[in-house]
């Protein structure tokens, strides 16, 4: 079972991916804040990350900032879900390595086949690895 971290200081959207996700099978944690979210990365290493952009303290890019700071963390696949969707910040997203760009009203859907389409990824790269 795949491991996927949301971090949103929206609780209600983060439990409401987190129920959308667990009822497909997934184990998910939630984190609050992006402070939050760096330690939960740090000592969890979920397989997916969600994470806003907007967010007091530190935002998803201040996040994004974090993991590319790490060899081993900058692997984990980000999806990045936010209202904040123009082409500036999408051009950021994407220069940060960023994975995909879910735009908010989520699309679960959407957000659910982005999350496959990453946990294919992740598996044909662990049998490469073999």
């Amino acid at each position: 079972m795949k491991k996927v971290l949301v971090i949103d200081d929206e609780a209600a959207i983060a439990q409401l991916i987190k129920l959308e996700l667990e009822s497909q099978g997934y184990s998910v944690d939630v984190a609050f804040s992006g402070t939050k979210g760096v330690e939960k990365i740090i000592q969890n290493k979920p397989d997916i990350i969600c994470l806003d952009i907007m967010m007091p303290n530190m935002n998803g890019f201040q996040v994004l900032e974090v993991l590319n700071a790490d060899n081993e963390l900058k692997k984990i696949p980000v999806i990045m879900v936010s209202v904040a969707a123009g082409d500036m910040e999408k051009e950021r997203a994407k220069k940060f390595g960023v994975d995909d760009f879910i735009i908010k009203p989520i699309d679960f859907e959407k957000l659910l086949k982005t999350i496959e389409k990453k946990e294919r990824r992740l598996y044909t790269l662990e049998i490469q690895a073999k």
